[in-house]
């Protein structure tokens, strides 16, 4: 039985924690986390997109003691109220993994991040040639990468050089792949966008 209260805890709301981030991205953008953290982690860092501490209270330290946690987070009233922005010198001490910077949870604004990815992946794509056949998903998101000028690199690349191997096949796109994309698809997905191209008789070595 679905309960009306459910609706509002599963809708996106201005602040998010950093800690669900990733998969909040993964489940309303499609977007696989180890893509997603390639993408923001030094946009997060430079503060392109801003943060907040909400909890935080900035450490005094005692007598001639000063306090190793002091700076780490600045007060920011550019947004319209205040926020306790993460400095440069916050930043090295954040636990990625919880969310957290010395134990206090870190939010980010969601309508931020999720136009800075939106413009970061058009740029990734690239403007599609008339024929790349770049059509729009389920959802109406446009494909991170183009895969088809992918899969045609590799008709041309095994043309021009008749590829004795898969090694020799997966070298060349891997080296395609770097020079075409700006940002790069996670292992996972290449080692199963290459293996989707490689001819049954194509030797491993």
């Amino acid at each position: 039985m679905i309960v009306k209260s459910d609706f509002w805890w599963s809708a996106v709301g201005e602040w998010e924690p950093l800690a669900d981030l990733l998969d909040i991205i993964e489940r309303e953008m499609k977007i696989a986390p180890a893509e997603a953290a390639a993408l923001l982690r030094s946009a997060l860092e430079t503060n392109e997109i801003p943060t907040d501490v909400p909890d935080w209270v900035e450490p005094k330290g005692y007598h001639d003691a000063p306090e190793p946690r002091a700076g780490w987070v600045i007060q920011d009233g550019t947004a319209g109220r205040d926020v306790n922005q993460i400095s440069p010198r916050g930043w090295p001490n954040v636990d990625w993994t919880r969310g957290s910077l010395n134990g206090h949870q870190i939010r980010v604004p969601w309508t931020r991040v999720k136009a800075y990815l939106t413009e970061r992946l058009q740029v990734a794509v690239g403007a599609p040639s008339p024929d790349s056949s770049v059509s729009v998903g389920k959802g109406g998101r446009t494909p991170i990468y183009d895969w088809v000028a992918f899969n045609r690199e590799a008709v041309r690349g095994a043309i021009l050089h008749s590829f004795d191997s898969r090694a020799d096949m997966s070298k060349y796109l891997r080296s395609w792949v770097a020079e075409a994309w700006s940002v790069q698809p996670d292992e996972r997905t290449l080692q199963r966008k290459l293996a989707d191209l490689y001819p049954a008789d194509l030797p491993e070595d």
